[in-house]
């Protein structure tokens, strides 16, 4: 028994170091789906598109197409209507998260800082499209959201497919577009062990700002992010009358609170440079149907941006009421879930060499008193219109890209003012441009002072009608 014994540990010492290594291999894998960048892309021949979405560092992407190969087989057909009825629920409660049809693979939407699972018949359709290179697929899917607005209770999503995008390149995620709504999320294929992290792991993750902001306000001095991220769950404001609350990047400011800055003292300033505002949503202002904003000026008060971002995913990115003023330059305003700026009463906005994109409603909503100038932006992709003016608003435009929006019943740019005593205006010079829009480019109604380019570049008059529903003065409209 003592030599059988000597005879087999060798053999028993093996079997444990080769036991211990594939347990530190799996914790290795397990951490590579984990990290910040847990995902490898395969780099693939330019005309092929991978049939699998996320790649294992250790397990390539098989199945590619080539499209721009006669020897390979190419799908023409990449629009493709899936209108089973299934449901996806929009919270997470009591939902069991389901695989795909690939070893456990999963898809998952993003809401409110957490990827949502889709039910089981919704991911066998991800997956049959993803498998034959679809680069979009229209999902009909019942939510709760949509029984209260439909009558059916459906709603369209159409899911994009494309890995070719700078989005999936950065993080390896797809994007599911609202076709009602134009609201767009995120949305994921990956293994379970991808999703065990929050979404956005710096709103509970990084340092807060109160207690700096605190101290900058205390002694009037600039806040200096230094290259951080800070998270914000309450609402900052900047209050003291004539008050500069100056922030310097550059850094990102993360936040789900109804607004992450209200500047709202009389001659109050926020004054910020190379910062990035990240306003995430929550489930608490949602059932509140509090929409709020990455930043909300109000009364007299003023904010000035240098190269910043604004992102808002249900809210607004900039918010201007009564006597407020704001100033943009070189900022990104985009991926909002309403507008990414809304103006009320008699604000004004100067917004110069900026890109506002994506927005969930118009790129630019303007109505009462309000005066916009824009300077050589990018307004694209809007659900909606990518600029809209009315009542007595003042809206100039120069050296201006408009183009991409997604309603085919509404202009890119439309400037109406048909209540009686009202006059709005618009000026545009000879370098504005229009593109791919679905509905026409410039529509103007009603008592509008337009500059001469108006008609003679553009072609455009007033007419007696609005385009859509008209507005009316006690109604604030949809933002």
């Amino acid at each position: 028994l003592e030599s059988m014994a000597r005879e087999s540990l060798p053999v028993l010492t093996r079997v444990l170091v080769l036991l211990l290594g594939a347990v530190i291999e799996l914790n290795a894998d397990t951490r590579a789906f984990v990290s910040p960048q847990p995902l490898r892309l395969i780099t693939m021949p330019r005309g092929c598109r991978a049939a699998s979405a996320l790649c294992h560092p250790q397990q390539p992407c098989s199945g590619l197409a080539r499209t721009s190969d006669s020897r390979c087989t190419t799908n023409n057909d990449h629009q493709h209507r899936r209108c089973a009825s299934l449901a996806m629920r929009e919270s997470g409660n009591g939902v069991t998260p389901t695989a795909g049809t690939d070893g456990g693979m999963q898809w998952r939407f993003l809401r409110h800082n957490q990827w949502e699972p889709y039910d089981a018949a919704a991911s066998q359709l991800l997956e049959t499209a993803i498998a034959a290179s679809e680069e979009s697929v229209t999902l009909t899917l019942r939510t709760t959201s949509a029984s209260i607005t439909s009558g059916n209770g459906t709603c369209d999503y159409v899911v994009s497919l494309d890995t070719s995008t700078q989005e999936f390149l950065e993080t390896g995620a797809f994007s599911q577009r609202n076709a009602r709504s134009g609201h767009i999320r995120a949305i994921r294929r990956a293994p379970a062990v991808a999703f065990q992290r929050i979404a956005v792991p710096e709103l509970f993750e990084a340092p807060p700002l109160e207690p700096l902001a605190a101290e900058a306000l205390r002694t009037n001095s600039p806040l200096l992010l230094r290259g951080g991220t800070f998270s914000l769950r309450e609402e900052l404001n900047v209050g003291t009358n004539g008050f500069v609350f100056k922030i310097c990047g550059p850094g990102k400011i993360i936040g789900d609170a109804h607004t992450l800055f209200k500047v709202g003292g009389n001659r109050a300033m926020l004054d910020a440079e190379h910062v990035e505002f990240v306003h995430v949503g929550s489930e608490k202002r949602r059932e509140r149907r509090e929409l709020g904003a990455a930043v909300f000026v109000l009364g007299k008060a003023q904010a000035a941006f240098v190269n910043c971002s604004l992102t808002s995913e249900q809210g607004f990115g900039l918010w201007l009421s009564q006597q407020a003023r704001a100033r943009a330059e070189g900022c990104r305003i985009a991926d909002c879930g309403r507008s990414a700026v809304v103006m009320f009463g008699h604000g004004a906005l100067n917004v110069t060499g900026s890109n506002i994109s994506a927005a969930g409603m118009h790129g630019i909503c303007a109505r009462g008193n309000t005066r916009v100038i824009a300077t050589g932006c990018r307004i694209t992709a809007a659900a909606t219109r990518g600029v809209f003016a009315y009542e007595n608003a003042s809206l100039q435009l120069s050296s201006c890209a408009v183009s991409g929006t997604r309603d085919a019943r509404l202009a890119a740019v439309q400037v109406e003012s048909l209540q009686p005593g009202d006059r709005a205006t618009l000026d545009m010079d000879e370098q504005c441009t229009f593109e791919g829009n679905l509905g026409v480019d410039l529509h103007v109604a009603g008592s509008v002072r337009c500059s001469e380019t108006v008609e003679k570049v553009y072609g455009v008059r007033p007419v007696a009608s609005a385009l859509g529903e008209q507005r009316g003065k006690s109604w604030a409209g949809s933002f």
